[in-house]
């Protein structure tokens, strides 16, 4: 079912009842937040769902809020921009009706998928008239009986509909006008039969038994041994959906009737020879038409035909144009997308190297620095530096310092993840460690121990690049007494500074 249905139905919950009823339905029917779009497709049961919830919320039965429905789509359809095709479909009731089918047929063409309801216009009279609706769709037709008071409406013709016979997908209307007499008729004025078949190739004409008396030349030049043969034993009708009899086909005089050749024998140029040659192929384009040796004079000049064919040829190569150009879109939005992906993937892990997790997590979230404050029991913190850095700066070049502070601190960086401690900050040669903040821990010290011992021992891997003869370096950890290191162990708190850079002590 397509958007447009339920879009209309959200609109009469809103213009009829009070504001928050969509609400309150929309939770009940599980399409809550759901923004119908009318040209995709949605869940066949959403609808009347919706309409269940409706019913439950309001009190209203089920079939009334059915018939509202139905009802309010014609309004809402004549304050969208479907108003002028509506009001040209006919002059009176008859008449609209009767051309309902083929509007349908051409709405295809937006709504592909769409499976439509269909109307047959069984008779007309000087009081009212008979209507035929058919339906694949269970459970409409107190909807349709709303849709059809709403059509009368838009006529100025004040109708009784009164439901004849029913079942889930079918139905027989009678709608009695009240106040107003439709008028009759005209006469149709003859026509030869030599004429019409001239107008009118691809016409076949029936006798009540359903015999075909003879054909139009377009038809004979596909099948030229159809005559004086039953219509059913070389054409099957797709559309519309009606059992094939004299009175039903006279009901459908003004509707778009679809049927396609059964017979296996019935163009050698349109079936393939081999396993395949019953097979029934359908013209979707001009190189169809080629393939099977049609051309525009053999469609009908005086009717839509050529004009269809040359307008749906116009419109599949501007939409083939459309779609290249919104491929070669979406891949370049993809690679924006997929760039924008990494920009951000790289900025959050800057942002998890200068502060902690969850203190970064908290600012994305929008939290004030102020907020995050916190007030830890006991935190080990550790301070280390280079043995006779100043001696070694003296010696280097800047470059060469940086160079060797970067590595060196970059396996400081590998140990501080492997053993659970927080890097503070870096300030020269410098390296500042605290366990049991930013997450509280009752194994702050033995951590701390653990990982200066790691420290020491990578630095004493690493070679002093001043030293003569050569050696490795070496780092002061805590402060030494006795033979021991000494760390400090204190209550601390721990904040979160907005400074042009900002950082986390």
């Amino acid at each position: 079912m397509y958007g447009l249905l339920l879009k209309a139905l959200r609109a009469y919950v809103e213009d009829v009842f009070e504001d928050d009823l969509w609400s309150r339905v929309a939770i009940s029917a599980n399409c809550e937040g759901y923004d119908f779009n009318e040209i995709k497709s949605y869940a066949e049961e959403l609808f009347q769902d919706c309409a269940r919830a409706i019913s439950e919320e309001t009190s209203v039965p089920f079939d009334e809020v059915m018939f509202n429905i139905g009802s309010f789509f014609l309004c809402f359809l004549l304050r969208s921009r479907y108003s002028k095709m509506l009001k040209v479909l006919g002059r009176n009731l008859g008449e609209f009706f009767s051309e309902l089918n083929n509007l349908h047929r051409h709405m295809h063409f937006k709504f592909p998928e769409m499976v439509a309801p269909f109307f047959t216009c069984a008779s007309e009279y000087a009081s009212g008239l008979t209507l035929q609706y058919g339906s694949t769709r269970k459970g409409y037709v107190h909807y349709t009986r709303g849709i059809i008071t709403g059509i009368a409406k838009m006529f100025d013709q004040p109708v009784d509909v009164e439901v004849v016979h029913q079942t889930e997908m079918s139905a027989i209307f009678r709608l009695h006008y009240k106040g107003k007499v439709a008028s009759a008729l005209d006469d149709r004025f003859r026509l030869p039969a030599t004429v019409f078949f001239e107008i009118f190739p691809f016409s076949i004409l029936l006798d009540r038994i359903l015999n075909i008396k003879t054909a139009g030349m377009g038809v004979l030049r596909v099948d030229p041994t159809i005559i004086k043969k039953q219509f059913s034993d070389c054409f099957a009708i797709s559309s519309p959906f009606i059992e094939l009899t004299w009175e039903n086909v006279c009901h459908v005089l003004f509707c778009t009737l679809i049927a396609y050749f059964v017979t296996q024998q019935h163009c050698v140029r349109c079936v393939p020879q081999g396993p395949n040659r019953t097979e029934v192929y359908r013209l979707r384009d001009v190189s169809d038409m080629i393939a099977v040796g049609l051309s525009l004079e053999d469609l009908s000049l005086h009717d839509s035909s050529r004009h269809r064919v040359l307008i749906g040829e116009q419109q599949s190569a501007e939409l083939k144009l459309a779609l290249r150009e919104e491929q070669a879109k979406t891949k370049e939005l993809e690679a924006i997308t997929q760039r924008a992906e990494e920009e951000n993937k790289r900025a959050e892990n800057l942002l998890y190297r200068m502060l902690p997790q969850k203190i970064a997590m908290g600012l994305r979230k929008g939290i004030r620095p102020v907020g995050m404050s916190e007030h830890f029991e006991n935190v080990t913190i550790l301070f280390t530096d280079i043995v006779a850095f100043t001696v070694i700066c003296s010696k280097l070049e800047p470059i060469e310092v940086v160079s060797m502070l970067s590595d060196l601190f970059a396996k400081f960086d590998e140990l501080t993840t492997k053993y659970g401690v927080y890097k503070v900050e870096t300030i020269g040669d410098a390296y500042m460690i605290a366990s049991g903040c930013p997450e509280p821990t009752k194994l702050h010290a033995a951590f701390v121990a653990e990982v200066s011992f790691a420290l020491k021992e990578t630095t004493e891997q690493t070679p002093n690049p001043t030293a003569s003869p050569p050696e490795n370096l070496k780092i002061r950890i805590g402060e030494l007494c006795k033979g021991c290191w000494m760390f400090l162990t204190s209550i601390d708190v721990g904040g979160f500074s907005e400074h042009c850079v900002p950082r986390w002590t």
